[in-house]
């Protein structure tokens, strides 16, 4: 049987402070994210998708959904009077929002009936976490329908922060030696298939909440991302083209991610 976790167990996670909430499932594709939003729609409760002021019938009439020229598709699910809103920000990740103040305890186990639907639909964990902070995790939900209470991240570095810090290594020391974005370094970016092809960033596991501390989190969560410059998934061009942010100013962001990792690369103690 799937245990649940009582709202008294959240009530303070779930206290209104001005900011929302946030669920994110990791991992996905640009498919899995338009699979979910097909099963949304057809599900009981009540949802509209709209791209800027225009109703959309479905997904499929939403056409390009990280298109930069358009403007953000947005799917709002009314879940027991709480608005659960999905903004389509990257293909990589389906991240969900709510207002606190819509969530009270007789609508909490329809919260939860949600998050075991989008875990199940995706064959995901899906992790409710504070307002843009993936790092402070309040629970997740399994595909099985379980609900977990989520620990407080550790202080210090533990023998699972050791192995990845291990693994980012070779990636570390073949960038110690570049200077161009992206590095043209075939052996860093052989180093990067390996990383990727290992998944050794993997937010859906538990232990990236539990066994990492959050300034970790953070840095490799960050440092993983700028890798897909390292071995041609992105460039800087297109990404200034999307994001309408300067090169330099990329550039700059680039190294800053990879010097943050160089530190917490340092032994710990």
């Amino acid at each position: 049987m799937a245990s649940r976790i009582s709202y008294s167990d959240v009530r303070d996670e779930m206290t209104p402070d001005g900011s929302l909430r946030d669920v994110y499932l990791f991992n996905t594709s640009a498919s899995v994210v338009r699979s979910y939003c097909e099963f949304v729609q057809s599900a009981e409760w009540p949802s509209t998708l709209q791209r800027g002021d225009k109703a959309l019938g479905s997904i499929s009439e939403a056409g390009d959904l990280w298109d930069p020229e358009q403007q953000r598709v947005l799917l709002t699910v009314d879940v027991a009077g709480a608005r659960v809103n999905s903004h389509f920000f990257t293909p990589n990740e389906i991240e969900l929002d709510f207002d606190p103040r819509e969530v009270t305890e007789s609508n909490w186990a329809a919260i939860q009936d949600f998050l075991e639907f989008s875990s199940q639909q995706t064959a995901r964990n899906a992790f409710l976490t504070l307002e843009n902070s993936p790092e402070c995790g309040i629970l997740y939900m399994t595909p099985g329908g379980d609900a977990v209470c989520l620990p407080r991240r550790p202080k210090i570095r533990t023998a699972f922060g050791d192995d990845v810090i291990r693994r980012m290594a070779p990636l570390l020391d073949q960038l110690s030696g570049e200077r161009g974005v992206p590095p043209t370094n075939e052996s860093l970016q052989r180093e990067v298939a390996i990383w990727k092809e290992q998944r050794v960033f993997d937010p859906s596991d538990p232990r990236w909440h539990t066994e990492i501390t959050a300034q970790e989190y953070r840095v490799i969560m960050s440092f993983d991302a700028w890798l897909d410059c390292c071995d041609g998934s992105t460039d800087i061009e297109s990404m200034s083209l999307r994001s309408g942010i300067g090169k330099g100013m990329l550039q700059n962001q680039f190294w800053k991610a990879m010097g943050d990792a160089l530190v917490i690369a340092r032994p710990a103690g």
